[in-house]
Parts: structure tokens; C-alpha cells; sequence
């Protein structure tokens, strides 16, 4: 309950409680996952980090393969949250969407009624770098079966904000309505709701539905901060309004110099006004935890010292002979285990023969090797894609596809091979990066495949 109304130190406080009841690791390990949430929303990512990585370690040696999926997905979603504080690393990128793939192929095999949040998670590693694919992957999580109206709502909004940032106005606002006929009491998707709603309208030169969306985002945000119930929570909730009013000054600001309407001036000056307000929150909520912080550690401080008792002058110094010896000797043992270890693989490198070439695999812990579909597809040997993939995903797929064909339509190797990607659940731009082509290529090839498909039916 405490986590789902965002009190992330309460919820906190009684996982570790939950913890310490536990007997087994299999349940201890979902206690851990469940408390990566809170960590991320406080931005300890090391701490989830450390957790999620403590449970995909012992989930794989066991075999657990209901803690590993959502571990997977943990780690996806805590390398996310790193690219974003760390916006010049493409690492934190490329270890989010891997996980991200990790997890979505262990549900489809054993989970497939899961499968949803799944792709919602990949949807954000995506929107760096291919916003399409972020829309392609949120898309796939709104066709699963049997979703709740929560789900519907936080998808639709989520594809909302996409084309918001995207400049698609108009698409994110369809989508906007959608999850107005979604019933839902949730304040966090509200909150969401409304200040996509305003920032579309205010682009769209709608400067009273704009300020009515703003108005419905402050009354929402008043009953968070009443259901705040700690400091911590209240700090990071009055960060996140400073930053939605920054955006909201700067967008009004890029339609004033767009149009020069002085409407948009008064409603920047309005928005500067509680930017500010959210600002001198912060900073007061985070003195008070401050101030919290250093008469806990005070008290802390003053029972230690209380029970230890002064060192003579001659315990100080044989305690710093002692220290000294001590060092010195760990220092050699590590220098003579050192030279062990060099010598011991000096001598192993010696004896073995030399390695033995093996054959390039199509598939390795199942990730697609994209070297070298993209060498064959510069050689335009399809073909041969076409033939791996079949050995190693299988051809059930195609069969599906080719079967009904009549005998004037054709498919080219190529197309069966974007088909057969593209039916493995690779959006377009995946699909791209494997076989080297650039993106107006990929999009020739889809509009050709749809025409001769559409004949069919």
C-alpha cells in the first residue's frame, strides 16, 4: 500500500521488516525486487542495481524462472534511469535494451501473459534512439489479451507522450482520448493525463484548454502532496513539478517566438511564478532532511564516544606498529601470489595448442549475430539469411504467411527474410541495424510486402 501511493522510505522500511522474516531466498529475492522501485524513485540506482543483480545471479543458478523475468526487467528499467542521468554513456542504452530483450523472450517461451509490461519497459530504453520503435513496442503491449483498464490507460497515455515528443500533436491527442473513456481513479495517471493534455493544447494554440489542463494538473498534484507522507517523498515530488513547469515555460516560450502573441509571455511569467514556488519547496524539504540527517548521526556519534574510552599514548603507538607490520606483510603475500598466478599462466599458454577456427553461428545465447546478417545482406545473399533463420528460430511463421499465396504472387528472399523478423517481433529499425539498411529502404520493403499481401486477401 505504501508503495503504490508513492511512500517510498515507508515502503522501505517495512520490505526490510519482511526481510528479516523470510527463511528461504526464493521469497527473500521478491522482497528484493520490490524494493528496486522505491530505490529508483529516490534515485539510489546503486542500491537497485546492487538488488537486482544480487537476484538475477541466484535466480539463474537456481533456476527460478519467475524471479528472472522480473529481475531482468529491473535492470532494464535501473540502466534507463542511468542513461537518463548520464546522457553522454550509449553503454547505459545498450545494457537497458538487452536486458529489456532478455526478458521479453523468457516470457514469451513461459510467461506470455506477462508479456505486457514487458514491451511497456522496452518502450523508454527505445525512445533515445528510435522513437518508432519505443511507438511499435508500446503497441505491442495494448494488443496483449486481457488487459486492465489501468494498463489501457497508462499505454495509451504513454503512447500520448511519445508523439507529444515527437511534434505529432494531433496522434497524441487521439490517443489522450482514449483513456478519457477508460475510467480510472489512480492519480499518477491523472497527473500524467493532464499535463500531456495541457503541453499538446498549448502547441496547439488552444490557450484556454491549455490553462484548464493546468489548473486539473495542480488540483492533482495538491492531493499527492497530501498523500505524501514523509519528507523524502515530498522532496522528490516538488522536483518533478519544478521540472514539468520548466518544460511548460519553455514551450510557451517557443510559441511566443513562433507567433509573438503576448498571451504566451503572461502565461510563461505564470509558470516561472510556480516553477519557483516547486523550487523553494525543494530546497526546504531537502534542509529539513538534512537537518534530520545530522541530529541522527549527532546522537549516534555522542553513544559511541561514550562507551569507548581514551587510548594512552602507548596503546597508540604499538596499535600503529602493529598496523604497520600488519600491512606490510599483506603487501608481500600479494606480491609473491602474484608472481605465482603470472607464472602458473605463462606456463599454461605454453602447453596449449593453438585454437581451432570455429564456425561463425547464426544464433549465440539466443541474440542474433548482426555481423554477419549484414555481411550477407551487403552480398545480397537472402538466401542464406533466410535458410539460418529458418534452422534456428524455425519456419512456422513463414508457413502461416505463404501457404494461402496463389501461384501469381510471389515473395522474394528478401521479403520472406523482413517478414520472418518482422513476425519474430523486430520492429523496423531493429530490423535495419541487422541487415545494414537505412531506414527508407526498410520502409520500400514494408510497402511493397503489405501490396502483395493485400492481393491476397
Amino acid at each position: 500500500m505504501a508503495k503504490a501511493q508513492e511512500w517510498n522510505n515507508t515502503a522501505i522500511h517495512y520490505y526490510q521488516q519482511s526481510l528479516k522474516l523470510y527463511t528461504n531466498e526464493t521469497s527473500k529475492n521478491k522482497v528484493r525486487l520490490a524494493m528496486i522501485a522505491p530505490y529508483r524513485r529516490q534515485k539510489k540506482y546503486n542500491t537497485a542495481l546492487r538488488l537486482a543483480r544480487w537476484v538475477t545471479k541466484h535466480a539463474e543458478k537456481k533456476g527460478e524462472l519467475g524471479n528472472l523475468k522480473n529481475s531482468y526487467s529491473s535492470l532494464g528499467n535501473v540502466f534507463y534511469n542511468l542513461s537518463q542521468a548520464d546522457t553522454f554513456s550509449i553503454k547505459w542504452v545498450d545494457s537497458s535494451l538487452h536486458y529489456h530483450r532478455k526478458s521479453i523472450e523468457l516470457r514469451k517461451k513461459h510467461f506470455p501473459h506477462t508479456q505486457a509490461m514487458a514491451y511497456y519497459n522496452s518502450s523508454f530504453a527505445y525512445e533515445a534512439i528510435s522513437p518508432d520503435s519505443a511507438i511499435h513496442y508500446t503497441k505491442l503491449a495494448l494488443q496483449q489479451p486481457h488487459l486492465e483498464a489501468y494498463h489501457k490507460a497508462l499505454y495509451n497515455i504513454r503512447l500520448a507522450q511519445i508523439y507529444y515528443k515527437k511534434k505529432a500533436f494531433k496522434t497524441g491527442k487521439h490517443y489522450l482520448s482514449k483513456t478519457q473513456k477508460i475510467h480510472y481513479q489512480d492519480l499518477n495517471l491523472q497527473n500524467m493525463y493532464w499535463f500531456y493534455r495541457a503541453m499538446i493544447a498549448l502547441f496547439q494554440q488552444n490557450i484556454r484548454e491549455a490553462k484548464q489542463g493546468f489548473n486539473k494538473y495542480d488540483s492533482v498534484i495538491s492531493l499527492l502532496r497530501n498523500n505524501a507522507q514523509n519528507m523524502a517523498d515530498q522532496k522528490g515530488l516538488t522536483e518533478m513539478i519544478r521540472e514539468d513547469y520548466q518544460d511548460a515555460c519553455n514551450a510557451a516560450m517557443q510559441m511566443y517566438k513562433h507567433t509573438k502573441n503576448e498571451v504566451y509571455l503572461g502565461l510563461i511569467n505564470q509558470y516561472k511564478i510556480k516553477k519557483q514556488q516547486a523550487s523553494k519547496k525543494y530546497i526546504r524539504t531537502h534542509l529539513l532532511i538534512e537537518k534530520q540527517d545530522s541530529l541522527l548521526l549527532s546522537k549516534v556519534y555522542s553513544t559511541t564516544e561514550s562507551r569507548m574510552t581514551k587510548p594512552t599514548l602507548e596503546t597508540q603507538l604499538s596499535n600503529e606498529n602493529t598496523q604497520r607490520w600488519i600491512f606490510w606483510g599483506i603487501m608481500t603475500i600479494l606480491i609473491m601470489l602474484g608472481g605465482i598466478v603470472w607464472w602458473y599462466q605463462l606456463q599454461q599458454k605454453q602447453a596449449m595448442p593453438p585454437p581451432v577456427e570455429q564456425p561463425q553461428l547464426i544464433i549465440t545465447n539466443q541474440k542474433l549475430n548482426t555481423k554477419l546478417l549484414s555481411s550477407l545482406a551487403e552480398q545480397n545473399e537472402f538466401e542464406k539469411i533466410l535458410s539460418l533463420l529458418n534452422t534456428n528460430l524455425g519456419n512456422d511463421t513463414l508457413k502461416h504467411y505463404t501457404q494461402n499465396l496463389p501461384n501469381d504472387v510471389t515473395l522474394s528472399a528478401q521479403e520472406k527474410v523482413y517478414l520472418k523478423l518482422l513476425s519474430e517481433g523486430f520492429s523496423q529499425w531493429e530490423i535495419g541495424q541487422m541487415l545494414n539498411k537505412n531506414k527508407r529502404s526498410i520502409i520500400e520493403w514494408d510497402k511493397k510486402l503489405k501490396q502483395k499481401l493485400n492481393k491476397v486477401q
